[in-house]
């Protein structure tokens, strides 16, 4: 059996990530993060100047958040 690949997100000096990093972290596209950024939903960011940033404690704080049992108790939420 094979290894499983090692990932590597990029993080900087403040211990964030950008978003290819969160993608990829999550197993979701950039576009869809970019998406929720702009309907002001989903994963909470910070902007460094133009550069937008997600902390890891926020993306799993999020996923935490998010835990559902079945597929219709999401429709509520």
């Amino acid at each position: 059996m094979t290894p499983p690949e090692i990932v590597e997100y990029p993080i900087d000096e403040r211990g964030y990530t950008d978003t290819r990093g969160a993608a990829a972290y999550i197993g979701l596209c950039p576009s869809k993060l970019s998406k929720d950024r702009s309907r002001g939903v989903g994963i909470v960011f910070v902007r460094f100047g133009g550069a937008v940033r997600y902390s890891f404690a926020a993306i799993d704080a999020h996923a935490s958040a998010n835990v559902h049992t079945s597929t219709t108790d999401s429709a509520a939420a």
